[in-house]
This record gives C-alpha cells, sequence and structure tokens, in this order.
C-alpha cells in the first residue's frame, strides 16, 4: 500500500540521500553580492558551500513539483471531488475557542 508524504518528508528523503558517487554537475555563474550571500547563509548554517546550494535547489525543486499535480477523474470522480472543494469546511473546536477571544 503506497502512502503518500508530506512536503517537508520529501524534501528531507531527497535531501539527506547521499549516493556514494555523484555523477552529474552543475556549473553556474553567479554575482560577487550572489556569491557572498550565499557563502555566508552556508557559513551561518554550517553547512558547506555547494551542500548549501544542492540542498536549497532540492528543496525549491519540490516544492514546484509538489503544486504540480494531474487529476484523472471520471465525470463521477470529478463530482464529488468538485463537491468535496466546494464544501464548507468543518468547525474545528480549538480554532472556534481561539476566535470567541475578544482580544483577537
Amino acid at each position: 500500500m503506497a502512502h503518500a508524504l508530506r512536503k517537508e518528508d520529501q524534501f528531507e528523503a531527497v535531501a539527506t540521500e547521499r549516493p556514494v558517487r555523484k555523477d552529474d554537475r552543475f556549473d553556474l555563474r553567479a554575482t560577487h553580492q550572489q556569491a557572498t550571500l550565499i557563502r555566508r547563509a552556508a557559513q551561518t548554517a554550517g553547512r558547506k558551500y555547494t551542500d548549501f546550494i544542492l540542498d536549497s535547489a532540492i528543496e525549491r525543486a519540490t516544492n514546484v513539483l509538489a503544486d504540480q499535480k494531474l487529476f484523472m477523474l471520471d465525470q463521477k470522480g470529478w463530482s464529488r471531488f468538485t463537491a468535496a472543494l466546494e464544501a464548507p469546511a468543518a468547525p474545528v473546536d480549538a480554532l472556534v475557542e481561539l476566535f470567541k477571544d475578544s482580544e483577537l
């Protein structure tokens, strides 16, 4: 049985995966200001410069791809899907209590 991963879990699985051999290579150019910013951020995060860049790119790619989904439904499935989207959300007790506070 397949289980869906949250975006954060998907990124973590990709970002922490360390293959024995890295065959692919990225060459890129940056301005001095861009390179300085990235180096400072990597240092602050306690990461190597290249690891910081790669992990940041992986996180961004994962987020972009997570937002791109293809839905293939028959007419009955589409009707159920759109009805679920259009239905009012069920109240969440904790939020109802929170918004009862007059200071909000």
